[in-house]
């Protein structure tokens, strides 16, 4: 885990006015239409992070882009959002709102095209297998979510797969609150796209996952540290095994370790936490706000639980693996300065999976 190099950077803030985002967020009491998205899964060939990451830049961003380039002079950027996910083999799931017949038809042939192409220049010895695919996804399977394990399913077909979008409504506070989170997965899909195009390869995915997540800590008005404990704690509680206790002082010591190579970063981080304008502002800004809201409508320990699933999301858009949430949140605890709030405390990981993503 490197430091982070941009965290602070004023040459890196959020712009004003983004043109890739609507002016002001959705009114959060009206329902998004059903049907209105359409949704694809572009499948890896490959179980190398790299693969995935090819896809994103090199398949989603052309579409994205184009539909920038589609847009009515004036008129308000079309949603789109991303996610990754393990079932069935490695994927993106791209959803775009508000299509017509023959414009999403364009859409599936230019990503069929692009990850064709990009499949096919996978070197032989890259490809995955339904053996290869079963020993890595397996112990994900088996893991799950809520104490119970996931369908396994078998391998699909690399390349891509036009699916149906079905909103977790209820884990992101309702119907009447659906097309507010909506509009943060376009938020969050937007910056985290900038900051894989921009970075030198994979790699750097738990680095920016870090300044992302020090940075998603200030759109949370309630107690900070209750919820990167809430945060440690839920993913320690997933993946501990037989042994907890034992797990979770292995991961106690693994924060500490981590956060003594990165105390050069601490006040950059800590500046993050507090809302320095950075790269990520034009999401945690709209964020703030529903926090505010959910808090409002649902109390903070239900608003902390939605908070962790879009905190979770976007460590998702950015790569950051099953499991590594809970090594940042335990870093950041060693990082940053310990906070209070008279609004309570914040319940819930945010690992609660749209049919089990992780």
């Amino acid at each position: 885990m490197s430091a982070p190099d941009r965290a602070t950077d004023p040459s890196t803030p959020a712009r004003a006015a983004d043109a890739s985002l609507p002016a002001r967020a959705a009114d959060p009491t009206t329902p998004a239409p059903r049907g209105r998205w359409r949704t694809w899964h572009l499948h890896a060939d490959s179980l190398r992070p790299a693969a995935l990451e090819d896809l994103l830049v090199r398949a989603v961003v052309p579409v994205v882009e184009g539909l920038a380039a589609d847009r009515v002079p004036g008129g308000p950027p079309r949603p789109w959002f991303f996610l990754r996910y393990w079932q069935g083999g490695p994927h993106l799931r791209l959803r775009i709102a508000d299509l017509d017949g023959p414009a999403a038809d364009r859409i599936t042939a230019d990503l069929a095209a692009r990850t064709g192409a990009i499949n096919a220049a996978l070197p032989a010895e890259d490809r995955i297998t339904p053996a290869a695919y079963r020993r890595a996804a397996g112990p994900l399977a088996e893991l799950g979510e809520g104490g119970r394990s996931l369908e396994l399913g078998e391998l699909l077909p690399p390349g891509v797969h036009p699916a149906r979008y079905e909103p977790e409504v209820r884990r992101y506070g309702g119907p009447g609150q659906m097309a507010l989170s909506e509009e943060l997965f376009h938020a969050s899909s937007v910056v985290v796209l900038r900051a894989c195009r921009t970075r030198p390869g994979h790699g750097r995915n738990v680095a920016d996952g870090l300044e992302a997540m020090a940075a998603t800590l200030s759109a949370w008005p309630g107690d900070r540290t209750a919820l990167l404990r809430a945060v440690r704690d839920g993913w320690a509680e997933w993946s501990g095994g037989p042994d907890r206790e034992a797990a979770a002082t292995r991961a106690a010591r693994a924060a500490a370790e981590q956060a003594d190579r990165l105390r050069a970063s601490a006040a950059a981080l800590t500046a993050l936490a507090e809302g320095a304008p950075s790269r990520w502002s034009a999401w945690t800004t709209r964020l703030r706000l529903a926090a505010e809201r959910w808090t409002e409508l649902h109390g903070t320990p239900a608003a902390g639980r939605i908070f962790g699933s879009h905190l979770h999301m976007t460590q998702n858009r950015l790569g950051v693996g099953a499991g590594r949430e809970g090594l940042m949140a335990g870093v950041l605890l060693e990082l940053l300065p310990a906070t209070g709030s008279a609004t309570g405390s914040a319940t819930g990981s945010g690992r609660e999976s749209e049919q089990g993503i992780i």
